[in-house]
């Protein structure tokens, strides 16, 4: 025990520790998940209402979000939708990339039976167009026969009208 000045207030050595224990009980109910501190924060509500005025006024300002959770309650009730939504489109987004690589892979193959498509198509294109002209290949071979043929028809009867002249 020390001398203290005289109309001193003696501060309790106790009184610090309480507030600090009480800060220390806060933090601890804080670590609890946010849906339970939304939907009941009565008791922090309680510990910072007992230690408020012995607070500077900027921890209070800052604890006072802490002590009136349930105000927040819609708020992290649309963020934890929010975030059910994206875990949900991480399997919808899984299955689109899937069909889409299955429809890439079946695009290909049709790429390529379309491609063989058109070289049946060329293909066709080329057997007509060498019946057609084989088709005037013969033609013409008729043609050369008949002019040989006439030729050979006008040989013969030159050389009868040659004997028919001589005789």
């Amino acid at each position: 025990m020390g001398l203290n000045a005289p109309n001193a207030e003696v501060q309790p050595q106790q009184q610090p520790i309480t507030i600090t224990n009480q800060l220390q009980n806060i933090k601890d109910l804080l670590s609890a998940p946010i849906t339970a501190l939304v939907g009941d924060s009565s008791e922090i509500k309680n510990i910072f209402e007992q230690i408020e005025s012995q607070l500077p006024e900027p921890l209070q300002i800052k604890l006072w979000p802490a002590s009136n959770l349930p105000f927040f309650r819609i708020e992290v009730n649309r963020a934890q939708q929010r975030i059910e939504a994206r875990r949900s489109q991480i399997s919808l987004k899984a299955d689109i990339a899937q069909k889409c690589k299955t429809l890439n892979q079946k695009k290909a193959t049709l790429d390529i039976k379309a491609d063989m498509s058109a070289n049946m198509n060329r293909l066709d294109l080329l057997n007509k167009e060498l019946a057609e002209l084989e088709e005037k290949v013969r033609i013409t071979k008729k043609l050369i026969q008949a002019e040989e043929a006439s030729i050979a028809n006008s040989k013969q009867e030159t050389q009868e009208i040659a004997e028919q002249i001589q005789t």
